[in-house]
């Protein structure tokens, strides 16, 4: 692991924890959207895998945070992404 690397997830986790998505989205690649309605942020999320015999693969999921009062009040994860209906996004 590089310095480097940590030193982007430190100011990822810095950004998070002060509620700052400007920066936060920064630090992100540029690939990475963030769906934004009412009090329900959809941030799409891709890994890629290699399992034991050498097969890759990319996992494709959605992390869903709710915010009420100021706060993350639910963190969902979703294998897919979601449809609005399925977290609470009103169109």
């Amino acid at each position: 692991m590089s310095q480097e690397n940590v030193d982007v997830v430190r100011r990822a986790i810095s950004a998070y924890n002060r509620r700052d998505l400007e920066a936060l989205k920064e630090v992100n690649d540029p690939d990475v959207g963030f769906i934004e309605r009412a009090d329900t942020v959809v941030v799409p999320n891709s890994a890629r895998l290699v399992g034991r015999d050498g097969v890759e693969t990319t996992a494709r999921s959605a992390i869903v945070f709710r915010v009420l009062d100021g706060r993350v009040a639910t963190i969902r994860l979703h294998q897919t992404l979601p449809e609005p209906d399925d977290v609470g996004i009103e169109e």
